[in-house]
């Protein structure tokens, strides 16, 4: 008899039939995930106290977790899977959101700096002359050849003066060599952001394992069905992006401006109606490529699918720094520019359209193992 793909569990007669007090569950949130929620609120509002506009603050940040909200209704209802519990995917939300992003934060942060020092060595020396030259009081720190505390001289001697900075970006702009700023652009799209952040939403995606490992069938088939491993994917990417789009609605709100903030906000609104599906779309497009490989036995092609979602990530953010680096060292047109909005949206699309069809596929597949599984 061909081996069962039900996901049903049967007692066997020798063994003695599991009951919910005799097994462990997924339905309670993990410690770490209450902390990290508790820690999130209170540096919420402690950036309120500290905020000049609350009121902004807030509106602003209700503008960056509303889409999140809608993202994970449709999330809980589409991927559905009574085997991973509501609160299982609570905590990977928060795990996404809060340990993630600050990993991530980290090791972009050493990534990028690695690949500017090594870029930008020999220009280092004409940039720490030009930033002394610029701020007298940063001659000391240069003479030390300390580039750290020169750059926090002139950013401390620049706060009042923004034009002394604009200039001297201007001119470290016209310094550097355009195949670097350019190699450098595409790095840190690629590499920095893309790579990092999917690898990262890949590994916390993989505690779909855990749910097989706290509530296994007695026959031990698979109690986790491709629903479940998308949901507990695409509830990981949601947190991530979730926090990513709220740091930078936080930061915004904090922009010097005069009466309602209508074009923060229409930048706000248009930027999560893009990145959140960007964020979950790929880790659903690599989900599924999982589901494939962990329910159906087929040979694994997790590696090729994440290479396409670090594609698609690394082109929907290179897009924009080329084109300005393209503006601002050769004089391209201005309205090249416009192009960045149908470029991301067209690349956020076709992704959400792959993983539609490949979902399907999927589905369809579960479905007719199930149905032959019951004949039999």
């Amino acid at each position: 008899m061909p081996q069962s793909h039900d996901y049903t569990a049967v007692p066997q007669p020798d063994e003695e039939p599991r009951t919910n007090s005799a097994r462990v569950s997924t339905s309670d949130t993990p410690t770490c995930a209450i902390i990290c929620a508790v820690a999130v609120s209170l540096i919420w509002l402690a950036f309120l106290l500290v905020s000049p506009r609350p009121f902004y603050a807030v509106l602003f940040t209700f503008v960056a977790i509303l889409p999140a909200y809608l993202v994970a209704l449709f999330v809980l209802r589409r991927f559905k899977d009574h085997a991973v519990s509501k609160s299982f995917l609570f905590s990977q939300f928060i795990l996404g959101a809060v340990p993630l992003s600050f990993a991530v934060l980290i090791v972009e942060t050493i990534i990028g700096l690695v690949i500017a020092l090594t870029l930008f060595s020999s220009d280092m020396k004409k940039i720490k002359k030009l930033m002394a030259a610029s701020v007298p009081s940063a001659q000391t720190h240069f003479n030390r050849n300390d580039l750290f505390q020169t750059i926090h001289t002139f950013n401390a001697s620049s706060t009042d003066d923004k034009s002394a900075s604009d200039l001297l970006a201007q001119q470290v702009m016209e310094m550097l060599p355009l195949w670097k700023l350019l190699l450098m652009s595409i790095l840190t799209a690629f590499v920095v952001a893309a790579l990092t952040e999917e690898l990262g939403k890949w590994l916390i995606a993989r505690r779909y394992k855990l749910v097989n490992e706290l509530e296994p069938n007695v026959d031990n088939a698979r109690s986790i069905s491709c629903k479940g491993i998308l949901s507990v994917a695409c509830m990981g990417a949601l947190g991530f992006a979730t926090a990513e789009h709220a740091l930078f609605s936080m930061g915004m709100s904090l922009a010097p401006s005069s009466g309602f903030p209508l074009a923060q906000l229409t930048t706000l609104t248009f930027r999560a109606l893009l990145a959140f599906p960007i964020h979950v779309g790929t880790q659903c497009y690599i989900a599924v490529a999982t589901a494939q490989t962990f329910l159906f036995r087929e040979p694994s092609r997790v590696l090729s699918a994440l290479f396409l979602a670090v594609v698609f990530h690394g082109t929907f953010d290179a897009t924009p720094f080329v084109l300005s680096l393209l503006y601002l060292k050769l004089g391209i047109p201005s309205w090249t520019m416009l192009l960045v909005p149908p470029v991301q949206v067209s690349l956020a699309v076709l992704l959400l359209v792959l993983c539609r069809g490949r979902y399907k596929a999927l589905l369809e597949k579960e479905q007719m193992l199930s149905t032959s599984d019951a004949a039999v």
